[in-house]
């Protein structure tokens, strides 16, 4: 069984130290699924890991100089751009070591015509919304359907592929199906929609899924 992950499932726990995410881990270090992270949603949560720590040196050096201003001193925060810069340093390297201990593969971004996906922004196909934003999800979907058979191959599961996100406006009904686009899509490419589900957590894939493979 194949299992995609979202930025959004990554960035709500950036260390992967959750107890749902080391079963994920282990259930991929021990090769009993196969675990993938999309190129773009790797670099999506590096970006987002940057952001919340420059975010957290402003508010630091803000909470400083409102201190300062109290009780008259002249007090450092300490938090560098360079202490900063290692930080992100840090946590690339060892996002990509529990990467390679794990056997999780990565997906390159896919190579797709820019007329194709910007027909699809244009006609609000999901995931594209009515803002024509949905470009980094389109290629997470793009990246998903390389992974699903084709309808004249025969697999030995009926759950080939799990994609497990938090942006179900995007690519989910209200009842957690794939929207009628995304499958309609499938369909016209001969791709076998009824192998792959969603889920919106991994608590909810180990429960649900893992739990009985």
């Amino acid at each position: 069984m194949k299992v995609v992950l979202d930025s959004n499932i990554i960035i709500a726990d950036f260390n992967l130290s959750s107890p749902e995410f080391k079963i994920l881990l282990t259930s991929a270090k021990n090769r009993r699924i196969e675990l993938y992270i999309p190129h773009i949603v790797l670099d999506e949560v590096f970006n987002k890991f940057r952001q919340h720590l420059e975010k957290s040196q402003s508010e630091i050096c803000l909470g400083f100089e409102k201190l300062n201003r109290l009780t008259k001193t002249n007090l450092e925060s300490g938090v560098s751009n360079d202490f900063i810069a290692a930080c992100k340093c840090n946590y690339e390297s060892y996002i990509k070591e529990t990467i390679s201990i794990h056997n999780i593969q990565i997906i390159p971004y896919p190579n797709i015509s820019h007329q194709y996906l910007a027909k699809k922004a244009m006609h609000i196909k999901k995931p594209f919304n009515v803002n024509e934003k949905g470009y980094r999800d389109s290629l997470i979907w793009e990246n998903i359907k390389s992974l699903i058979s084709k309808e004249n191959i025969n697999i030995e599961t009926s759950l080939e592929v799990v994609f497990i996100t938090g942006n179900h406006k995007d690519f989910l009904t209200d009842e957690g199906d794939f929207h009628d686009d995304l499958v309609s899509e499938l369909k016209s490419e001969g791709i076998k929609s009824e192998f792959i589900f969603a889920l919106r957590s991994v608590r909810d894939f180990n429960n649900n899924i893992l739990l009985f493979y």
